[in-house]
């Protein structure tokens, strides 16, 4: 099971973990950031929804929202001055370091 969503704050990685084990799925955490905040508003600023009618969130909007940091034991992906195939190469490589690919793991909630 891949759930992809914003996580602002603690409540939310632990309700995707309760979904994890009623589904009786793996769960891992993996916390994706831009460290370089330019690159950050400009990835902002100038991307385009997928979803016909979703109106995306502005760069002083996302500044303003609530961000409460992680308790849980996560992956962090930092994307500051990576492609997408980049960081979708370092994702593989850390799951399947810390064995997350190919057998049941602890969430650390």
């Amino acid at each position: 099971m891949i759930a992809d969503s914003c996580n602002p704050i603690a409540l939310t990685p632990k309700s995707w973990h309760q979904v994890a084990r009623k589904a009786q799925a793996n769960c891992v955490n993996i916390e994706v950031i831009c460290s370089d905040l330019t690159e950050h508003q400009h990835r902002v600023n100038n991307r385009e929804s997928t979803v016909e009618g979703l109106q995306l969130p502005t760069w002083e909007q996302i500044k303003q929202r609530t961000y409460q940091p992680w308790q849980a034991d996560r992956l962090v992906i930092d994307t500051a001055g990576k492609s997408a195939q980049e960081s979708i190469a370092e994702l593989l490589e850390l799951l399947a370091f810390s064995h997350h690919i190919d057998q049941p793991t602890k969430c650390g909630i």
